[in-house]
């Protein structure tokens, strides 16, 4: 699930609840990538240590990377290898004074 607004995408990253913002500036040129990466290419990068979620790949270059749920003293754990991640975030909306709404799939509610 993603947020459009202009120039500015907000989405978050899958097998988190890490919610990021990025701008697009398409009228200087800027390319967004629709390849996603899939099968051999994405085993290959996440047996290296990356992390071949589609989001990772809109994420690069955010503004912003924040996690409205997970405490700072607690330590994330990244997916396991071989495993789908587990989407946490499960609505978002950007209201017009800018406030960007995320709810958990447990219900709790962040602004």
């Amino acid at each position: 699930m993603t947020v459009f607004r202009d120039k500015n995408v907000f989405s978050f990253l899958d097998g988190s609840t890490e919610v990021f913002r990025r701008e697009f500036h398409l009228q200087d040129g800027e390319k967004f990538i629709r390849k996603w990466i899939t099968g051999w290419e994405a085993a290959r990068t996440a047996r290296a240590g990356g992390k071949p979620y589609r989001n990772q790949q809109i994420s690069t270059s955010a503004q912003w990377i924040k996690d409205p749920f997970t405490p700072e003293d607690e330590v994330k754990v990244d997916p396991r290898y071989g495993t789908h991640p587990h989407n946490e975030i499960r609505a978002m909306a950007l209201a017009g004074d800018e406030k960007l709404y995320v709810l958990h799939r447990d219900g709790r509610l962040k602004v």
